[in-house]
């Protein structure tokens, strides 16, 4: 079965990201949803917010691979491209795509 996001957010980005930005570095920016981490991964920028949706903790300053965030408080996974959960755990990260130069589009499949 193919999963597919009816609900997309838009989300508007308060603060610019660096033209000349480290890949897999993360970058704190504003948005109009609050604070959010940005990273500029293989698929390019990639917005979250930096609570693991599992327990809360943070992610950490670096990826568990080119694309995928690893929490630093259990080691839980979740997949850049579309937000979902290692298999078996059940739960997804919101993963947010810039459009222009200010507009975040929530991502999915």
């Amino acid at each position: 079965m193919k999963w597919t996001n009816l609900f997309r957010r838009k989300i508007r980005l308060l603060s610019a990201v660096p033209e000349a930005a480290v890949r897999n570095r993360f970058y704190p920016v504003a948005t109009t949803q609050g604070e959010m981490m940005g990273v500029f991964a293989k698929e390019g920028w990639v917005f979250f917010k930096n609570r693991c949706p599992h327990a809360g903790g943070t992610f950490s300053e670096a990826l568990g691979s080119e694309n995928e965030l690893v929490c630093s408080l259990h080691r839980f996974r979740y997949s850049l491209k579309d937000g979902k959960g290692a298999p078996g755990q059940g739960d997804f990260l919101r993963i947010y795509q810039l459009v222009g130069i200010d507009e975040l589009v929530e991502k999915g499949a």
